[in-house]
């Protein structure tokens, strides 16, 4: 993150208030009146507490004798040099923290994964497809059926790195499989990835969802860039299902069985990358759509009670937003490509 510095008047040195307002603040929660900032000097695993009013000493420029005789008097730190103190301030939040302040910030919002809103008039015509379709929120490839029939859908893909694509405020893209959401809108069972970033900063959270429910993140499970990750939804019942996370590359896996009123038509099996909402009350609306790169599920399968199938023949679906399609999407055997256009 870019930070200003603060302009100097009629001899006054310079605050750094602003810095530490922005930068420490959304990274660690202030508790007990305390600001918590991590030592990333020697990059150990422990923090220091520094007191609103310590800091306010540092801001108004007292000496390095008189700031270190105040904190030592006060108990709050215990370096010999403030050299430390001005790393600790600007150290480099990790994934998990990032994530943490992301969903303090939520704290009066739900995310939630909605069915697919088609584009009846779509500006763009694809002639090298026979099944695309375009929306302003789902990306990938759908199973459709005429009745109940898929029980299960998996699908491997790499957690990416995703880009900003300029604008100022955090941009997301996720990565799920599901049953219905399609033809089928009145439930959705499913299961993903987020990734979102700010400027250069990068979170993921891994979550579930029966939709008309919000979802819910995981917890016990992390992620970073080029992990390998399977995400699975069982069908246990039209109301009643499974859905399970693997993160391959770290050996960890997260299972929730959950439960709806709203039932299941199994008429839908899908690998997706959606732009996905965010709520405040009845309010909701899409998320800024982040420069994702690509999302290739490989392994892609569903179940159904005759034996397993592939995506073969399924409907591809491209997002299109202010007239402008932002995804290419293929599909071969077992495997279906979205990759951020």
């Amino acid at each position: 993150m870019d930070v200003k510095e603060a302009s100097t008047r009629s001899g006054r040195t310079p605050s750094i208030r602003h810095h530490l307002r922005f930068v420490a603040q959304p990274v660690y929660p202030v508790l007990d009146n305390r600001t918590m900032i991590k030592n990333a000097a020697n990059n150990k695993p422990y923090v220091h507490f520094l007191s609103i009013k310590f800091l306010k000493l540092i801001c108004n420029g007292l000496s390095p004798s008189k700031r270190m005789e105040y904190s030592h008097s006060s108990g709050f730190i215990d370096h010999s040099s403030t050299a430390l103190l001005a790393s600790a301030a600007f150290a480099i939040p990790t994934s998990k923290e990032r994530a943490a302040s992301r969903r303090a910030r939520r704290s009066g919002a739900t995310r939630q994964s909605k069915p697919v809103d088609r584009i009846t008039s779509p500006t763009s015509e694809v002639s090298n497809a026979s099944y695309v379709e375009f929306s302003s929120n789902w990306a990938g490839a759908v199973l459709v059926a005429s009745t109940a029939t898929y029980k299960s859908v998996t699908g491997t893909f790499t957690v990416p790195t995703p880009k900003s694509t300029g604008g100022s405020s955090e941009e997301c893209a996720t990565a799920w499989v599901g049953i219905d959401g399609d033809t089928c809108d009145t439930a959705i069972l499913q299961t993903g990835v987020d990734f979102c970033v700010t400027g250069s900063s990068v979170s993921y959270d891994g979550w579930y969802e029966f939709y008309p429910a919000a979802s819910v993140d995981f917890s016990g499970i992390s992620f970073s860039a080029g992990d390998s990750v399977t995400v699975t939804a069982t069908v246990i019942s039209t109301s009643e299902g499974t859905l399970t996370i693997e993160n391959n590359s770290k050996g960890t896996t997260v299972s929730k069985t959950v439960s709806s009123s709203a039932k299941l038509c199994e008429t839908n099996a899908e690998w997706i990358v959606e732009d996905f909402e965010e709520c405040e009350g009845s309010s909701c609306s899409l998320v800024p759509f982040a420069n994702f790169g690509t999302i290739e599920f490989t392994g892609a399968s569903a179940t159904t009670s005759s034996g397993t199938v592939t995506p073969a023949g399924s409907t591809l679906i491209e997002i299109e937003q202010s007239n402008k399609v932002l995804t290419t999407v293929s599909q071969s055997g077992s495997t279906v490509t979205v990759v951020y256009a």
